[in-house]
Parts: C-alpha cells; structure tokens; sequence
C-alpha cells in the first residue's frame, strides 16, 4: 500500500529521472565534431527560442550567413564563435555548444542565454 510519504518519495524519483532525461538530451562534442557537424548545413532557430524563425548557414572557408548578413566563424576550445565584421564594434563571441543526442538540432549557450535551433533537410 502507498502511503503519503511514498508518493512524495515516488514523485521526487520521477521528477530527477525526467531532469536527467533532458540533460541527457545534449552531448558536448569536440573541435572536429562541430566544424563537421555545421559545415554546408543551413538550421532555422526553433519557436520560443530567441531569433525564432531565422536561418543561418556555414561554410567550409569560415564565413557564414545570418539572416542575409555574412559572418565569419571559427571553433575555438569547444566553443562555437562567430564575428560580423560589419558590426559598429566587431568582435568575436564565443558560445557553449551541444548537438542534440539524435543529431537534429544544435544549441548554443552564452551568458545564460540559449539559442535552439533544427538542421534543414
């Protein structure tokens, strides 16, 4: 028989399982691995997430386009950066990055913020 403590217990169970279910949902990958990962690829960032609904496209040579404006990108330590040399104030910005466990989607971190967004095709 269940009692009022097991049930809190059981819920406090479930609750980490489903935390742990979505950390898991993201891997850190290396250098190599996110150079190959965005490439030739094109992601559309998901809804809800800042910049919804925008593109972004790499290529091979580091330059990259954002929503009709060229970048340039680089991998550095793990970390997914990117500059505008058009800017007022250009600099480079560098950005935890993950890709999700099924390879669909990428993410990346910086500041607390966090950016979502699903490869094309």
């Amino acid at each position: 028989m269940l009692t009022k403590t097991s049930l809190s217990t059981l819920s406090v169970v479930f609750t980490l399982a489903g935390c742990a279910a979505t950390n898991s949902e993201w891997q850190s990958v290396s250098d190599a691995a996110i150079r190959s990962t965005l490439v030739s690829r094109t992601v559309t960032y998901d809804a809800g997430t800042e910049d919804a609904g925008a593109k972004q496209t790499w290529f091979a040579d580091g330059t990259m386009d954002w929503r009709g404006q060229s970048g340039l990108w680089r991998v550095d330590d793990q970390k997914y950066c990117s500059m505008f040399p058009n800017d007022d104030a250009p600099e480079w910005r560098c950005y935890d990055f993950a890709i999700s466990t099924d390879g669909t989607r990428i993410r990346f971190e910086r500041g607390g913020r966090v950016w979502v967004a699903s490869f094309e095709g």
